[in-house]
């Protein structure tokens, strides 16, 4: 599907080809080896040097990967930035949809396999990418929550993938699994700058039926527990996982935003200044949130000492908000702040395209719609949001490397 956005003020075209899937981990790490090889190589250009040395003739075209959740829908997105015609001194549009076509679409295969030295070279790279994040022990641990919350939950999947999956993998099967890809996915095109719906029938998508998938994933409710796992770390890492299954778009692309800015992000949010500031119970603390997963998060990193006092006096500044118990300076403040984080968004294209894509999957209005509309949000919708917001899992990843022998 085609989702054209004109603009005249930037000096550069981009172009974001999603591939959209339901989601099956076994998928993800294939999708990764994919989003490499595919940006190695091609069949015109046999090298890495020579794909290089044209993306540098196309006015530094500059190609990148990466893949995104959305839901039960997983997303594998290529994203090609170069400049419009009016700043170069050739035909580049053009030229350049005709490179992005041939690098998506026409990879460099050998008998129905893709190039040996291409599949090592991205194998490796996506070894290092899954060493780094499993090292990663904060994103260990929110992703360990997200698996206790709920073990089917999308959001709880490594999203590079998995060491073990790929002894599995060769160039053989995973051209195969390209050509699957290619040939099933709803192929999402979205076109930001001075670009017509003619230029782009150079790149050939294919046109495969759309797929059936739930955008938002609602997440398991239970009466909630407490998880404790202990590992050699300096800090302790809490992470804190909240159901909103019942938000609707609009809650969530409103009220949802003023209630975190109070709860929980910046230094003036009642978790910064009760929990860190006022008890020192804590090194950095923060609420974010998921509309597409139905969840929130709260973390926090801590001496263990303190996990239950921290616990408490987190409970206790999600129970004041339900209550009420905040002013309506700290709406005005939280609103004035989240405009200013929206005027930034308009200034950034990758961001506009970013906003379109979530109108389009998940229903949110763009940002130029959302300047008005955040303005009407009342201290009686921040309270109906916290409201349907219910703690499900805590999770406490334990550092004892200060614990005495």
């Amino acid at each position: 599907m085609l989702h054209i956005i004109k603009d005249k003020a930037f000096k550069k075209n981009i172009i974001k080809v999603n591939f959209r899937r339901k989601m099956n981990h076994e998928e993800i790490t294939k999708l990764n080896l994919i989003m490499y090889i595919l940006l190695l190589t091609s069949k015109k250009y046999k090298t890495n040097r020579e794909l290089l040395i044209k993306a540098k003739e196309l006015y530094d075209l500059t190609p990148e990967s990466y893949i995104n959740i959305y839901g039960n829908a997983l997303i594998l997105s290529f994203r090609f930035t170069f400049l419009k015609d009016k700043y170069s001194e050739d035909n580049n549009t053009k030229e350049s949809l005709k490179f992005i076509n041939e690098i998506l679409f026409n990879p460099d295969v050998q008998k129905k396999s893709f190039n040996e030295k291409c599949f090592e070279i991205a194998k490796n790279q996506l070894i290092d990418d899954i060493k780094t994040y499993n090292e990663n022990k904060s994103t260990y641990a929110k992703k360990k929550m997200l698996e206790l919350m709920d073990p089917l939950s999308p959001y709880s999947y490594s999203i590079v993938g998995y060491m073990e999956d790929l002894d599995k993998i060769n160039a053989l099967n995973l051209y195969s699994f390209y050509q699957e890809l290619i040939q099933t996915s709803a192929v999402d095109l979205f076109a930001f700058g001075d670009i017509t719906k003619k230029d782009l029938s150079v790149i050939k998508l294919p046109n495969n039926k759309l797929v059936d998938i739930d955008y938002i994933y609602k997440t398991s409710e239970r009466e909630h527990r407490t998880f404790l796992e202990r590992e050699n770390l300096n800090q302790s890492k809490l992470v804190m996982g909240y159901n909103m299954n019942d938000l609707t778009p609009y809650e969530a692309t409103y009220a949802l935003q003023v209630y975190l800015y109070i709860l929980g992000l910046g230094p003036d949010s009642k978790l910064f200044q009760n929990v860190r500031e006022k008890e020192s119970l804590c090194y950095t603390i923060s609420a974010t949130a998921k509309y597409a997963g139905s969840f929130m998060m709260i973390t926090a990193g801590i001496d263990a000492i303190n996990f239950n006092k921290t616990i408490k006096l987190v409970h206790a500044q999600v129970l004041e908000m339900t209550k009420g118990n905040f002013k309506e300076s700290d709406i005005k403040n939280a609103i004035l702040s989240i405009k200013s984080s929206y005027q930034e968004l308009l200034e950034n294209p990758y961001s506009i395209i970013n906003s379109h894509e979530s109108t389009f999957y998940l229903g949110f209005d763009p940002i130029e719609e959302r300047l008005n509309k955040i303005e009407k949000i009342t201290k009686k919708d921040v309270i109906e949001v916290a409201k349907k917001i219910k703690i499900n899992t805590i999770y406490l990843l334990e550092g004892t490397k200060n614990e005495k022998a």
